[in-house]
């Protein structure tokens, strides 16, 4: 991804299910996957997760608004 860089941003896979907004607990997080973020012009109205592929996988993304957040994978 062209521009893209680390802010911090992660996806993260949570064990628990069932709670709702705020009642989040890290302690069931399975595991944690910093993204790459860019911005995006013009914004994204609808929330759109993407898979391209790319290589021997491809690539996850999520765009809102003006931000793009992605993370390649691979499929063994």
């Amino acid at each position: 991804m062209d521009g893209a860089h680390s802010d911090g941003s992660k996806l993260i896979f949570n064990s628990e299910t069932g709670q709702w907004g705020t009642d989040y607990h890290a302690d069931k997080d399975l595991v944690r996957v910093d993204l790459a973020g860019r911005q995006v012009n013009p914004p994204v109205e609808q929330f759109v997760i993407a898979i391209s592929p790319q290589g021997n996988g491809g690539l996850l993304s999520f765009t809102w608004d003006d931000r793009q957040y992605s993370v390649p994978f691979t499929v063994r």
